[in-house]
């Protein structure tokens, strides 16, 4: 067996690896990776696109020792999820003969764009599309979204064929309750295969969206699970393709000229690759779309809303140029598709952070719009809690996940603003339910431990995050564990000396923040805060925009608005802070938070009053 270390460190799809460390690199994050996977990554990539048989990663990576299926299939696993996250590669299993690395079509390494971004951007990219084919067809989608679901095949024993006869009743039923009328096979363009492998303890399910015309695949998507815990995943497949199919849903239900197969494809491969938190990799895609296709209204809007969400990836020089661009294909689209879904989020995407109150007002001029692909709901609650509204924010929140309920990010919300209120039982028992629809999601996970962290319930939170695998966090897992149980322990020293590491990440400085200003270690607090939400607030306009293009990376405030911020509220320095990030000049429009008008207001309310 070679040696890992002696590898060269090697660029794969969006991510840098690096042997000798075993870190792999990629969106602004460095994650480590175990031996025996990392041996297989290499081993796959020194024969990029061949195959690779089980004897030869056996012999090259345990040293030609008896080792049973599930120990390989368990280190695949891991560096398919490890694809999943980084984007730009993929392992395809090959039936009865191995394993195959692929590197797909890959733009520019993701830079610091978040998964957040990525996430938040997807249902926007492709509510643009359907607009799009509604200014384009000028006709509105008078009958409902048709789809054909094949006959689930199956292949691997009664295992595999039991959850193929399950996936296609629980796959029909998922889709029409997200208003997908399913049709028998020849009765729409559309069609969904799926296909189930049982190898041995691994169920992997293969599934595909296909245009009719012409059998063109226009997505591809594989998921798999150990046989022990194999009893969801037919409702995790459907889950996952209600949420394609319903977002997709008014671009499928068009045959315009913009039904373009080729445009059709790319924008699910933008669609996936924004749900993987790739949201350079979604700009990418529809700026090459756009290129080749630049009378399409659809991949128009996609780039504008991508441009928006990709901003940290680029120069100041280049930020302003894409800024200007976007918001000129927003405003001309918008003459011919007045009813966009998403206008309001595409707007304040390409807005400085601090205008709060002018965002607000675009969400929700179209917050009532019973248009496919609305996201105001769930964009309003997340403004509304970090301004302190946490009542209204948890009300919008409910909607939003009522609308959206085979959305992840909907329901992430939701836990967050339930813990921030602290419905603590409720959120368990949503969580539960999410969990078996999503069990890797980091949308559920991330949101609830910020509601913890706002509602200042910092024992939940430690348990509930020694629950995550290690492989799970898209923040620094170690500090924050050592944090929690510094904080348990009353170790002030500890606490400060952790927090005020080199490099730590922006989601674990945020709960570092809420956590010192706990035990009042409020000096350290702020100047955590200070660094982490720089000066926004200029004094005209023009200086908000020259600000905001300088540092557009935007972390949620939530936490300074709500519980877990009440000790920082109660020192003269947060008024200097809510001024910077733009909180007070909203407070003093008259919309005042939560800790102002329900119950005793806090002294701090005095200063946050309109002037007169």
């Amino acid at each position: 067996m070679s040696s890992n270390g002696r590898e060269a460190p090697f660029r794969l799809g969006c991510a840098e690896i690096d042997p000798a460390s075993r870190e792999v690199s990629f969106g602004g994050r460095r994650e480590r990776i175990q031996d025996k996977p990392l041996c297989v990554l290499l081993l796959l990539h020194r024969r990029l696109g061949q195959v690779v048989t089980r004897d030869d990663i056996v012999d090259q990576c345990w040293d030609g020792r008896i080792v049973g299926d599930d120990v390989i299939n368990r280190a695949v696993s891991i560096l398919r999820k490890l694809a999943g996250r980084a984007g730009g590669f993929r392992i395809e299993t090959i039936p009865r003969a191995g394993y195959r690395l692929i590197e797909v079509d890959s733009a520019a390494a993701p830079g610091r764009a978040r998964r957040t971004w990525g996430i938040m951007v997807a249902a926007a990219i492709l509510a643009g599309v359907a607009v799009g084919m509604f200014a384009t067809s000028r006709r509105p989608t008078a009958s409902a979204v048709t789809v054909s679901i094949l006959p689930v095949t199956s292949a691997g024993g009664p295992d595999a064929r039991h959850l193929a006869d399950r996936l296609g009743g629980v796959l029909s039923t998922a889709l029409t309750e997200a208003g997908v009328q399913v049709v028998p096979a020849g009765r729409s363009p559309w069609t969904v295969s799926g296909a189930v492998t049982g190898e041995a303890g691994t169920m992997r399910v293969d599934m595909a969206v296909i245009l009719r015309s012409g059998r063109k695949t226009l997505m591809t998507r594989v998921f798999e699970s150990p046989r022990s815990r194999a009893q969801n995943l037919d409702l995790q497949v459907a889950t996952a393709f209600a949420e394609t199919m319903s977002v997709m849903g008014p671009l499928l239900a068009l045959d315009g000229r913009d039904a373009d197969p080729v445009i059709a494809a790319r924008m699910f491969m933008a669609l996936d690759a924004a749900l993987q938190g790739n949201a350079l990799r979604a700009y990418e895609i529809t700026l090459r779309t756009s290129r080749e296709h630049p009378d399409s209204i659809s991949t128009q809007m996609a780039l504008a809303i991508t441009s928006g969400a990709t901003l940290e990836s680029f120069s100041v020089p280049e930020r302003r140029e894409h800024v200007r661009i976007a918001r000129e294909i927003l405003e001309h689209r918008k003459q011919y598709a007045p009813r966009f879904p998403d206008y309001g989020h595409a707007w304040c995407l390409l807005r400085p952070r601090s205008w709060l109150a002018d965002c607000e007002r675009q969400l929700r001029a179209t917050l009532d719009d019973e248009v496919p692909g609305n996201s105001s709901a769930q964009r309003l609650s997340e403004l509304t809690a970090d301004v302190g509204r946490i009542e209204e924010a948890a009300m919008l929140a409910r909607v939003a996940a009522a609308r959206h309920a085979h959305s992840a990010d909907d329901i992430g919300v939701l836990l967050q603003l339930l813990e921030t209120e602290g419905r603590h039982r409720e959120a368990e028992a949503v969580f539960a339910d999410a969990v078996r629809k999503w069990p890797s999601s980091w949308a559920l996970r991330w949101n609830r431990i910020v509601g913890l962290a706002a509602r200042g319930d910092f024992a939940s939170l430690e348990r509930f995050a020694a629950t995550i695998p290690r492989s799970d966090f898209t923040f620094d897992a170690e500090v924050l564990q050592s944090v929690l149980t510094a904080y348990r322990r009353g170790d002030r020293a500890g606490m400060i000396r952790l927090c005020t590491q080199d490099n730590l990440r922006g989601s674990t400085r945020q709960l570092c923040i809420a956590a010192l200003a706990a035990i009042g270690e409020l000096n350290t607090s702020f100047a955590i805060a200070r660094d982490l939400y720089p000066n926004q607030v200029g004094r005209t306009r023009a200086e908000d925009e020259a600000m905001w293009l300088e540092q557009p990376a935007y972390f949620t405030v939530a936490l300074l608005s709500a519980n877990a911020g009440a000790p920082l509220r109660r020192d003269p320095r947060f008024v200097q802070l809510a001024e910077q990030i733009g909180l007070l000049r909203y407070w003093r429009t008259g919309k005042l938070p939560d800790f102002c008008t329900r119950g005793r207001p806090e002294p701090v309310c005095a200063k946050l009053k309109p002037a007169g």
